[in-house]
């Protein structure tokens, strides 16, 4: 959340909002790594559909923003995924204590 708050602060909202939705992107990688779940073939349809979305928005270029908020925008969605990840791996913990941990 600190990632994406400050990314806000030093890019466009857009960059920093739109790089953060490749947090779908990142899940299905770490998960497939980290927590050993194959995606299935509707997820690679979804996936395929998150990143054409991004290409079409980013076509053109990261218009009017900052190398290092479009980094830190970048590291946001990264991080998104992998706490999802983390949060299916925890198995028998309790997610909401996780949840108010990272907001």
């Amino acid at each position: 959340m600190i990632l994406f708050v400050t990314a806000n602060k030093l890019t466009s909202s857009a960059n920093a909002i739109l790089l953060q939705y490749s947090a779908p992107i990142w899940a299905a990688l770490f998960g497939w790594v980290l927590a050993k779940e194959k995606p299935r073939t509707g997820h690679w349809i979804a996936l395929g559909a998150v990143l054409v979305g991004l290409l079409l928005f980013f076509r053109e270029g990261l218009a009017g923003g900052a190398f290092f908020g479009d980094c830190l925008a970048t590291l946001a969605g990264i991080s998104f995924g992998l706490y999802s990840v983390f949060m299916r791996m925890q198995g028998e913990g309790n997610p909401a204590k996780a949840l108010i941990l990272s907001h």
